[in-house]
């Protein structure tokens, strides 16, 4: 694809149509901060929700719309109608959803598809709810009927599912990676946040911090990697910490890790409500073993920190490392003596230390600028 002038933007009408307006959750925090660059590069931004939780950015035109708030069923189906109400007659240049809204031209979907989702590890959803039929209905009648012009994969696997599944034509299902959303601090002000939470957590300067950050910690693999932790050596065990971040159920994890004996080696930090530089700044080794991934960001702002990542071959991200030199790939989460043998491998300073480079050199690709470049492209000829 080739890259445009940022100005291209400038007088594109553009409606986006997503449940919540936040900075809080994979797809919200995407969104916030593309109507906030798109406004600043002069298109016309307006952001149809239902729930209101963050103050909006000057420029960005916000339309609550109603819908029943639960069950979470009906929070869908009712959002969806209220939703295509709002629209109608409405004239735009490019309608934009997270594929579970009728009408839009163009579909993105950061969060994969259900059925996928489903069949990899639905984080607790039967398969059979009432919820789980009626997200798969709504996608099989959005990309059955094929009534959009362009379809926004976060990886290559999301696209050839779409192809396999729903005989989507290939020039429509363009594959545009997730860019970097957070700010990289400056060496010198990540040393200084590395000694302030090291100290606040008792962490020596000395010790190995392996990261793990969900806020579905069943899914994105937290029993996995606990497991993978035990397999360690002692001596690498009694030198290092996990942190651990996000708004998951620790108590579920407990009792294992008292099973295992290594209680005191896990920190749990709770939910995060500012951004994550100091997590970042802290950390040595990301890991993370999900069981289902469009694209990770956590795994992408870690290797803008220069961490490197182990993950899963079912995680997006997976397709934009290559496996030994900004981290690793293993084929499955439950692949637990592999995930642990790389765990002590990524201990060795050296290792570390070189891939840390090629994690910072690799990052400049998903800088926002050039994803702004590419969105804005797609923009533009969905509009021709």
């Amino acid at each position: 694809m080739n890259l445009i002038n940022n100005s291209s933007a400038k007088g594109l009408k553009i409606a986006f149509v997503h449940s919540k307006y936040s900075t809080v959750g994979g797809t919200e925090k995407y969104l916030f901060r593309i109507t906030k660059e798109l406004s600043k590069r002069g298109a016309c931004v307006d952001y149809y929700t239902s729930k209101i939780e963050t103050e909006p950015i000057k420029g960005i035109h916000i339309h609550k719309i109603g819908a029943i708030k639960k069950p979470a069923s009906a929070f869908l189906l009712s959002f969806l109608l209220t939703s295509s109400s709002a629209l109608k007659n409405k004239k735009y240049d490019i309608i934009q959803s997270s594929g579970k809204t009728i009408p839009a031209n163009i579909y993105r979907l950061g969060g994969g598809l259900h059925n996928d989702y489903i069949s990899n590890k639905g984080g607790g959803i039967s398969s059979f709810s009432f919820h789980s039929l009626m997200v798969r209905l709504i996608e099989k009648n959005i990309f059955s009927r094929k009534k959009f012009r362009k379809l926004i994969a976060p990886s290559k696997r999301i696209k050839s599912l779409l192809v396999r599944k729903y005989f989507i034509e290939e020039e429509k299902i363009e594959v545009l990676y997730n860019p970097i959303l957070i700010d990289i601090v400056s060496e010198e002000e990540r040393q200084k946040r590395r000694k302030s939470f090291r100290s606040a957590h008792n962490i020596g300067e000395d010790s190995l911090c392996y990261l793990f950050a969900a806020g579905n910690f069943s899914l994105k693999g937290l029993k996995e990697l606990i497991n993978a932790y035990s397999f360690l050596p002692d001596e690498i065990k009694n030198k290092s910490y996990v942190i651990v971040a996000g708004g998951g159920n620790k108590k579920r994890y407990l009792s294992l890790l008292k099973e295992r004996k290594i209680e005191d080696r896990f920190i749990f930090l709770g939910k995060i409500t500012d951004e994550m530089q100091d997590i970042y700044s802290s950390g040595d080794i990301l890991v993370h073993p999900t069981h289902y991934d469009p694209f990770s960001n956590v795994c992408l702002e870690a290797m803008a920190y220069g961490i490197p990542v182990i993950t899963t071959a079912i995680n997006g991200f997976s397709e934009i490392i290559e496996n030994g030199s900004e981290g690793y790939v293993v084929s499955k989460p439950d692949d637990i003596v592999e995930i642990s043998n790389l765990m002590n491998e990524l201990a060795k300073d050296e290792i570390r230390k070189e891939m840390s480079k090629r994690c910072k050199s690799k990052s400049g690709n998903f800088d926002i600028d050039k994803h702004m470049n590419c969105l804005i492209n797609i923009y533009n000829e969905v509009k021709d």
